[in-house]
């Protein structure tokens, strides 16, 4: 898997976690219950997110660390397509 596929998939991941807790947040009528269940998704949602900030490398990928392989550019350093 590469790091882009895995960008999309931790972002549907997050959009479909957020999605899920604010169709919850509208139908829930236990409060204690919502409480809970409301802060557990919200501790999952910023590990994801914080996941998806350790996959998006700080490298400015500079041209003497470019290469291409199959006809995709990509770097060197990081390993991410360009």
């Amino acid at each position: 898997m590469t790091v882009p596929k895995a960008l999309k998939i931790l972002d549907w991941w997050i959009a479909q976690r957020e999605n899920v807790v604010q169709e919850f947040l509208s139908d829930c009528t236990n409060s204690e219950v919502m409480t809970t269940i409301h802060n557990s998704e919200k501790t999952i949602i910023a590990n994801l997110k914080l996941i998806r900030g350790q996959l998006i490398p700080n490298c400015k990928h500079p041209k003497k660390m470019q290469d291409t392989c199959g006809g995709i550019k990509y770097c060197m350093d990081c390993n991410m397509d360009l």
